[in-house]
């Protein structure tokens, strides 16, 4: 019976893959779509909660997330990442163990000019301290006005 559970669980991120996968695609068809993804007058916030790495559901998010903000950035918008909950594992330099590549797609979002803000209470209750954030991430906290400028009144938020 475990077996046919564990088919079912592999036939799923399969099938949600694909699907992200023809998304994504269909997003970006030689740049041409009339949708608000096309604007470049609004930002763009990726949010990622995703990041317990031993939840393969969370690392599949963190993952398509983080792809997604870098197709995006890729094709000119401005894209914020935003991390809490469990997503701020993902922007500590000693990452735990299964999010090498969300890290890595990560890295790769900072080092072309993304910006990334790590939820400072989250950081702390996750264990952290803002010195063990990756360099490039900003801490954010509830009493500062950084994420109240990124979610402007035209902001795109996309959640992971």
């Amino acid at each position: 019976m475990s077996n046919n559970i564990q088919s079912v669980k592999i036939a799923t991120y399969f099938m949600v893959a694909l699907i992200a996968g023809i998304f994504t695609s269909m997003l970006f068809l030689n740049g041409s779509t009339n949708s608000a993804f096309a604007q470049t007058d609004n930002n763009l916030v990726v949010h990622l909660k995703s990041g317990n790495p031993e939840n393969q559901d969370e690392v599949n998010a963190a993952n398509m997330g983080l792809m997604l903000a870098n197709h995006f950035q890729d094709a000119g918008r401005n894209v914020t990442a935003f991390l809490d909950v469990n997503g701020v594992h993902l922007a500590v330099n000693s990452h735990p163990a299964g999010l090498e590549n969300a890290t890595s797609l990560l890295q790769q979002f900072v080092t072309n000019g993304g910006s990334v803000h790590v939820c400072g209470p989250c950081l702390e209750a996750a264990g952290y301290s803002p010195e063990d954030v990756i360099a490039g991430a900003i801490v954010a906290n509830p009493q500062e006005m950084g994420m109240l400028e990124v979610l402007n009144n035209n902001a795109i938020v996309i959640d992971y």
